[in-house]
């Protein structure tokens, strides 16, 4: 049976749902691993989230530091 057109732009998720999904998603394993209590209302506001992203963050600045100083010792 065909689908009509509009069902299949409807269900599309924009890219901001998708994001949501996502931190959710990572959230959730964070605090199973760290046997913290998970709530899906306290993304973005609890204080536990916004210190994990600050974590997160700092991370992957480390990261992109390594990775600039490994490339200029290559050249």
């Amino acid at each position: 049976m065909a689908q009509p057109k509009w069902l299949k732009k409807y269900l599309v998720m924009t890219p901001e749902v998708n994001q949501i999904y996502n931190d959710l998603e990572e959230w959730l394993n964070h605090c199973r691993l760290n046997l913290l209590k998970y709530d899906p209302a306290d993304l973005y506001k609890s204080p536990a989230y916004k210190e994990w992203q600050e974590k997160k963050r700092k991370i992957e600045h480390r990261k992109v530091k390594q990775n600039q100083k490994n490339y200029s010792k290559s050249k």
